[in-house]
């Protein structure tokens, strides 16, 4: 078996909880000859290609893209150019977090408290 068909058979494995449409779609765009720039085809041709209605190409992949299954990577003008993210692809992200969770910065936020509160009381404390 090729690459491509492994890849193909892992995304389906991935998408298991996505709804037929949303895999069929994706998988289209899996499976275009794009590279990693994505396709520089319309969302009106890749719905003519597959036989949808362009109105319920657009929704299904509204619905991929809140998912964070595809992403918009290009503009021109108003034509908009998606392609699988690094979820969909099986790839780990490659974006490097510079701010702790949010969780974290709130834990960070009452730090200062501690260490006030902390210094208050060794001033207290005779030696």
């Amino acid at each position: 078996m090729s690459d491509t068909h492994n890849d193909v058979r892992a995304l389906i494995g991935r998408t298991k909880d996505l709804t037929a449409n949303q895999r069929l779609l994706l998988v289209h765009y899996a499976a275009l000859p794009a590279g990693k720039t994505g396709t520089q085809q319309t969302g009106q041709a890749l719905a003519a290609e597959m036989g949808w209605a362009p109105t319920f190409f657009s929704r299904i992949r509204k619905e991929l893209v809140e998912a964070d299954w595809l992403e918009e990577y290009d503009r021109f003008n108003n034509i908009r150019y998606y392609r699988p993210t690094d979820q969909a692809l099986g790839r780990r992200s490659k974006v490097v977090r510079l701010r702790p969770p949010a969780e974290t910065a709130d834990r960070l936020a009452v730090l200062p408290e501690i260490v006030v509160s902390n210094s208050d009381a060794l001033r207290e404390m005779p030696f």
